[in-house]
């Protein structure tokens, strides 16, 4: 564009054809004699001079493109002057000293020096400087994306801010003046959750800016040298461009999901309770299908990212497979299981419905763990300190039913399947449990799927290890909720609900998220 610019400001000052100083319609140039011309003087006489019928002719109108300021350069370089013997033409370059060289640089200073053409060493400098711009545009296209990306990252966390205050103070009006602090609280965290994400994005976009900052004013000093008609500036040259620039860390900012507000229930007491809480709340998508021969799976225990140890409760079958694009069957066993747990020591406890809890080795082999007649184990767990939690009933009907004098209760067994705690009522002397068909710990909690009814119905109980109830969740929406699995991820427990086909997201204080 500057070339353009610089021809154009040329030939306004040129008022005649500078070879017949008659015409006015100057349309090109000779860049061997440095001429302006018509276009009658350029085709017919210039043109046909033996002395000027190989010279470089362009137009003006084409003064401004590459092509052109390249031959511009080409002829610059047939005629570039030597730099210590001013009136002599370089006609080589020595590779030695990483100059031009004349005739007579060649017979004195460069008597030994390894020389080449003048125009190789062009040719490779001028395509290593294409290449060279054309990475720095796609670098600099990848830091645009990038930079894109934090501005959008910013609006949304932005509005998500935004929202998150609004819901609050919603919620602050509808509760008035009783939860006033317990809310100046929460808007504390979440600022202080907004201020931090906000200045990590910014010193992120910031930092990304510089970088596109500095790539754009190496374009264009590219840019400019292509435009250039010395030829001197395609050869090398120390401090004129970065060529680091292209190795700028570049990297997508990753930040923790926004919290989002839940609210509680108005009747309870605590305030917390009341007024909702902040919750990572988790996207869930689905990553993979995999099928097996089985009719129906009702329990999956994975040992790694391959390898899983799967129930179908239809044929009765116990399976360890191994998880490929499809389910592999390695081993199994045609019993029944109601539930499995894994030990540290990767063996699997498995409870079948009668009153043996097994123990399966890594050779295959079931054993008998423990022998809990006259009682039946329906669920297993595992916890982190590797106790043994076992939940026994004294009947197997064909649904769960409690009377006065069913036993059902849950007991914890050490290593050596010692009982060390039995869990049958509260503390008020009430029966805990109806059908423990699943356990699962977190904190100094144990956490129970109860069903209560023959239509399969049932909650989720939470009672410390005093055996004193802390929550219980019976679903939402006025559904009959019928959970059958459950696991604790993170900070939350995801209750699968079979009738409904459904997955309930819990807090670990039993609110739904």
């Amino acid at each position: 564009m500057a070339l353009s610019q610089s021809l154009q400001d040329v030939t306004r000052n040129k008022d005649l054809c500078e070879f017949c100083d008659v015409s006015k319609e100057i349309t090109c140039k000779c860049i061997n004699c440095d001429l302006f011309l018509c276009q009658n003087c350029s085709s017919r006489i210039h043109s046909k001079s033996k002395a000027s019928k190989k010279h470089e002719i362009i137009n003006i109108k084409d003064c401004g493109n590459e092509d052109n300021a390249n031959a511009i350069r080409i002829v610059d370089l047939e005629n570039l002057l030597c730099g210590i013997h001013r009136a002599q033409i370089c006609y080589a370059y020595c590779n030695d000293c990483d100059i031009p060289a004349c005739m007579d640089c060649l017979i004195e200073t460069h008597k030994d020096h390894e020389f080449v053409k003048i125009i190789d060493v062009y040719n490779d400098n001028l395509c290593e400087k294409k290449h060279f711009l054309d990475s720095l545009k796609s670098s600099i296209y990848s830091i645009q994306n990038v930079e894109d990306e934090l501005q959008k990252l910013l609006s949304d966390r932005k509005k998500e801010y935004k929202d998150l205050k609004n819901n609050i103070r919603q919620r602050d009006k509808e509760i008035k003046e009783a939860v006033t602090r317990y809310s100046d609280e929460l808007l504390t965290q979440i600022k202080t959750e907004w201020n931090t994400t906000r200045a990590m994005i910014k010193t992120k976009l910031l930092a990304t800016t510089n970088i596109r900052h500095e790539g754009e004013e190496t374009r264009e000093k590219m840019e400019k040298l292509l435009m250039s008609h010395q030829a001197l500036n395609i050869f090398p040259k120390k401090d004129t461009i970065n060529p680091n620039i292209l190795e700028a860390p570049i990297e997508h900012i990753k930040i923790d999901k926004s919290a989002k507000f839940i609210p509680g229930n108005i009747l309870k007491c605590q305030i917390s309770k009341m007024f909702g809480g902040l919750y990572k709340v988790p996207d869930s998508t689905q990553a993979r299908i995999h099928t097996t021969k089985n009719e129906h799976e009702t329990s999956i225990l994975l040992i790694n990212t391959n390898k899983a140890f799967i129930v179908s409760i239809s044929g009765d079958k116990f399976q360890k497979v191994k998880i490929e694009d499809d389910v592999k069957v390695e081993e199994d066993y045609e019993i029944p299981v109601y539930d499995m747990a894994t030990l540290k020591n990767q063996e699997i406890l498995v409870s079948s419905g009668d009153s043996h809890l097994r123990i399966c080795s890594s050779d295959w082999k079931l054993k008998t763990f423990k022998n809990f007649s006259p009682l039946y184990v329906i669920s297993v767990h595992v916890t982190e300190g590797n106790q043994i939690i076992v939940g026994l009933t004294d009947s197997i009907p064909a649904s769960p039913v409690s009377t006065d004098d069913s036993v059902r209760k849950i007991v914890i067994l050490n290593q050596n399947s010692d009982i060390q705690h039995t869990y049958e009522y509260d503390l008020n002397d009430q029966k805990l449990f109806t059908w423990p068909i699943k356990i699962i710990t977190f904190t100094d909690n144990i956490c129970v799927i109860d069903v209560l009814n023959e239509d399969m119905t049932g909650r989720v109980l939470v009672f410390d290890y005093r055996g004193q109830i802390q929550w219980a969740y019976t679903g939402c929406d006025n559904s009959n909720f019928c959970p059958s699995n459950m696991v604790k991820i993170d900070n939350m427990i995801l209750v699968s609900d079979s009738l409904n086909d459904t997955v309930h997201v819990l807090s670990l204080a039993g609110d739904v998220l």
